[in-house]
């Protein structure tokens, strides 16, 4: 369909025919991306997360065995 024809010489576009602008596209594009960094963000701050949540227990274990250590070696000099 390429459109309608009005007034005999001028011929009206259906917007199913029409093209998008560069303008439009552009928006498209940036919309995509903003939409593609968020997705990378939330990953980012997820992985992050889960990366300070396994450091604290890391720390907290070193915290515990050197206690054992500490407590394993005053016994021995008893």
């Amino acid at each position: 369909m390429d459109g309608v024809e009005i007034g005999g010489s001028r011929r009206v576009r259906s917007v199913k025919d029409a093209k998008p602008s560069s303008r439009t596209r552009e928006l498209h594009k940036a919309r995509r991306d903003t939409g593609r960094y968020k997705e990378t963000r939330w990953t980012i701050e997820s992985s992050k997360t889960e990366t300070e949540f396994d450091l604290s227990n890391a720390k907290k274990m070193v915290k515990d065995l050197s206690s054992m250590i500490d407590e394993s070696s005053n016994t021995a000099k008893t």
